[in-house]
């Protein structure tokens, strides 16, 4: 008999980071792991295994892989984050 980890079996991923200067503006959950992180206007963007956060100076938006539905690009700098519950992330 042999015993293996959920860790092992699913490994974390790698971050992909726009810069090398940036950091996970947030506390990780257990289990939560950042995969991509990235530079907005006046903000960060990070893409966990669990969710989408997105942080400006004066707000922030933190949403839910399994709420969001579809999301959009729009022209080059818009991103759009429709979710089930009609809410929209822009």
């Amino acid at each position: 008999m042999e015993h293996i980890k959920r860790s092992d079996v699913f490994p974390k991923k790698a971050l992909v980071s726009e810069d090398n200067n940036l950091r996970v503006p947030f506390p990780l959950l257990s289990g939560e792991c950042a995969e991509y992180l990235g530079r907005t206007v006046d903000g960060v963007i990070v893409l966990s295994n669990y969710r989408l956060l997105i942080r400006c100076k004066e707000s922030f938006s933190n949403v839910p892989l399994g709420l969001i539905e579809s999301v959009e690009m729009r022209e080059i700098f818009y991103l759009h984050a429709n979710c089930k519950d009609a809410t929209v992330v822009r």
